[in-house]
């Protein structure tokens, strides 16, 4: 964001990031960041974990796509998740 606040070109480009913290809450709300990817890493580590462990005890999988993430954070929605901006989860 820096470099493109020197460059003059905030706001000016189409410009969505990785990763959901304070700066990039910032720059959502300014307009210079149209979307940050909020990965939640504890649940793309822990499900399969839970998954696999199932599969072993019991033969079971499970029967449909589990959402552990990534999700999408634009201005419509940061107010849901913008508490939780950098934090480890």
């Amino acid at each position: 964001m820096l470099a493109l606040d020197e460059n003059g070109m905030a706001g000016d480009i189409y410009f969505g990031t990785f990763d959901l913290g304070e700066e990039i809450v910032k720059g959502i709300k300014a307009g210079t960041i149209k979307w940050g990817i909020d990965q939640q890493p504890f649940l793309q580590a822990y499900l399969p974990v839970v998954v696999l462990a199932n599969y072993d005890r019991y033969g079971v999988l499970p029967g449909n796509n589990i959402n552990s993430g990534p999700g999408f954070v634009t201005a419509d929605g940061l107010t849901k998740v913008e508490k939780f901006a950098g934090e480890f989860r």
